[in-house]
């Protein structure tokens, strides 16, 4: 019986909808529905009630999934019996410096939770080909790498926004034309300088650094207007306006096939990144 299967089927049990449990860990509908299909056919009886409003354990079946909790349990269990006898306790994740400020934090604190003994390494960096030569890390949380360092998962769509002082006048979106209309706080960004290339504004201050938050910094001291990844925002002390026409950039997971297949910590970690980010 796959046991992965098994915590898609117990989530959806949590929640009252494969649907819901199917978004979770990114199946469709119908897969989640045919690993229900699965796991009572191997186990020779329908315990779990579907209807439009969801499902339900039938009346007298609730052992039947106390049995494959505990199986879940005694899996995580050999987990962590198995990494520390291979004293293999560690993960290393590579990313941007503003993931890794406002959203690996909460990743690793869900993640060691379950796992207290693992210890999680960062390396922070914008130019993620090096790691991808190396192999230094188990995986990138990044865009996409144009490189053979594994397999790359989409995971999020981050939307660029104008970032404000809080004393500018609010605005719910502004035009691209109309940032020239303001001084320019321009980080090191690629996508960012593409966006503005055809712009006819004089007043840009560059600032040469993949940190977004001097670039904060300068907006929240009134300096300038900056084009920053939603994703690098924490801060109420300043004013975001949505861009027309829009910029996007897509996060995602990087990593080898091999160590997903053979490291359950791995698995677990990127198991974990998803239902953080989604929660």
């Amino acid at each position: 019986m796959d046991i992965n299967r098994i915590e898609v089927l117990i989530k959806a049990i949590e929640l009252g909808s494969l649907s819901k449990a199917a978004n979770e860990y990114l199946y469709t509908p119908s897969a989640a529905s045919h690993i229900l299909d699965e796991i009572e056919s191997e186990i020779g009886i329908r315990f779990i009630k579907r209807s439009y409003k969801g499902i339900e354990v039938e009346k007298g079946c609730e052992q039947i999934v106390e049995k494959l909790k505990q199986i879940l349990e005694l899996k995580k269990e050999m987990v962590e019996l198995a990494q520390e006898k291979q004293n293999n306790t560690a993960i290393t994740i590579a990313t941007y410096a503003s993931l890794s400020k406002h959203v690996l934090p909460g990743i690793i604190k869900e993640f060691n939770t379950k796992f207290p003994h693992v210890r999680v390494n960062v390396a922070v960096s914008d130019n993620m080909k090096d790691f991808c030569k190396n192999n230094k890390v188990d995986i990138l949380f990044s865009e996409q790498q144009d490189s053979e360092y594994g397999l790359w998962e989409p995971l999020i769509t981050d939307s660029y926004v104008a970032v404000m002082p809080e004393t500018d006048k609010a605005l719910d979106n502004i035009n691209k034309d109309d940032l020239d209309n303001y001084t320019l706080v321009v980080v090191n960004d690629g996508k960012v300088c593409s966006y503005l290339n055809d712009s006819k504004n004089n007043n840009i201050i560059n600032v040469d650094s993949h940190d977004d938050s001097t670039a904060i910094h300068m907006v929240k001291a009134g300096i300038g207007v900056a084009v920053l990844p939603k994703l690098s925002l924490d801060t109420e002390d300043i004013n975001c306006a949505e861009l027309s026409p829009k910029l996007t950039r897509v996060l995602g997971l990087t990593y080898r096939k091999d160590d997903y297949e053979n490291k359950c910590l791995l698995r677990e970690f990127i198991k974990c990144i998803k239902s953080t980010i989604k929660g």
